[in-house]
């Protein structure tokens, strides 16, 4: 089996190729040809579509956390910040909470080391 290209999650990639097999199993009553190849053409699109569509949640939860540090940079040394400020950040929490919901992406949260900022942000109030 190819590999996943650059960018593109290989688990989402393998997602990709087994439910597009599943499409084409034999009575399945699309077609009695057997599939072609795909063209230059559908095969960049394609991958195109896999490095914008898919999200890779780990690396955007270390984006957003990443963000919320710097973020709350102000809170840590003493200054206030303005509602805007706590509204962007209340989203990035609430962006992140979505993320870590998924239990396989919470334990990956744990393991880039991302449990350690979230005590302090909830100490300062947001």
């Amino acid at each position: 089996m190819a590999s996943a290209p650059d960018g593109v999650d290989p688990a989402a990639w393998a997602a990709l190729l087994k439910w597009s097999i599943a499409q084409t199993a034999e009575g399945d009553g699309t077609s009695s040809e057997p599939p072609a190849p795909l063209s230059k053409e559908k095969k960049e699109f394609l991958e195109a579509v896999m490095k914008d569509g898919v999200v890779d949640l780990v690396k955007r939860a270390g984006e957003i956390l990443e963000a919320l540090h710097e973020g709350t940079k102000p809170c840590r040394e003493g200054t206030a910040i303005d509602d805007d400020a706590t509204d962007r950040l209340v989203g990035l929490m609430e962006e992140l909470m979505d993320i870590v919901e998924q239990i396989d992406f919470a334990m990956a949260l744990v393991q880039i080391g991302g449990g350690s900022p979230l005590p302090a942000i909830i100490e300062n109030g947001l």
